[in-house]
């Protein structure tokens, strides 16, 4: 496999791509959701690398406020803003509508649409918050994709390892947590270094998650660029890193 890395504002993460070599389509597409939504100084960093934008259903009230057109909009919009329904509607996209009445959530009909097509990395913002049937409803749709996936905001990021990966994190800012959490009932020889509960070939369970809440050593250093090393043997986990959210 090649190295492939995926910058955020925040972080930089080189994993290895699952993708077969004939996929063509690599370029990162951006799914703006309608949770927490995430600052727009932020996103204006995130966007600034020309990705592709998906709009799902909400979502499109940040494009709305960015004055930036999506790529595709997806969704029944029963919670977007009327002003942003109307600003989009004299832009150039294409769209996927769908009923209220539905089996899937909007966000879940946009993963399906997307992944059915392409293989690239996604990275979804505007995803936490809220209720949290939806957050694990998300988390778990996601943990199973073939594709690279990352959650993230400003605050809080997740990533997912399946059997026989490993990456590298390198963090341009402090982050005051740090978890592993099992997807799988069971991930065995997880290592992770760079930390200050380091670990050498674990075994994680999912019916007793005990790694999470870790946290970078006391003498980390962002402009070091020291990467933080992740690797998992078998099953699929959750890596997460999270500042402290503004009090609510």
């Amino acid at each position: 496999m090649s190295i492939k890395f995926l910058e955020l504002p925040q972080l930089k993460i080189a994993y290895e791509d699952r993708m077969p070599k004939k996929n063509l389509h690599t370029q990162e597409t951006v799914f703006l959701c309608g949770g927490r939504p995430p600052s727009l100084e932020w996103l204006a960093t995130l966007l600034n690398g020309h990705r592709k934008i998906w709009a799902i259903d909400r979502g499109i009230d940040l494009c709305y406020q960015m004055n930036l057109a999506p790529d595709f909009l997806i969704g029944d919009l029963d919670s977007a803003s009327q002003a942003a329904i109307d600003w989009v509607c004299t832009k150039d996209f294409r769209s996927e509508m769908h009923p209220r009445d539905k089996d899937l959530t909007d966000f879940q009909l946009a993963i399906k649409s997307f992944t059915t097509k392409f293989f690239s990395p996604i990275i979804i913002t505007g995803i936490f918050g809220g209720r949290l049937d939806m957050t694990l409803s998300n988390i778990f749709t996601c943990a199973y994709l073939r594709n690279f996936v990352v959650l993230s905001d400003q605050y809080e990021t997740i990533f997912f390892l399946k059997s026989c990966e490993e990456a590298q994190v390198i963090l341009n800012e402090h982050f005051d947590i740090v978890s592993l959490i099992p997807i799988t009932e069971n991930c065995l020889g997880v290592s992770i270094d760079n930390v200050h509960w380091k670990l050498d070939g674990a075994m994680l369970q999912r019916k007793l998650p005990s790694t999470v809440s870790n946290r970078l050593p006391k003498n980390f250093d962002p402009s070091k660029k020291k990467p933080i090393s992740i690797s998992l043997l078998r099953g699929t986990m959750a890596v997460y890193f999270g500042k402290k959210l503004p009090e609510f």
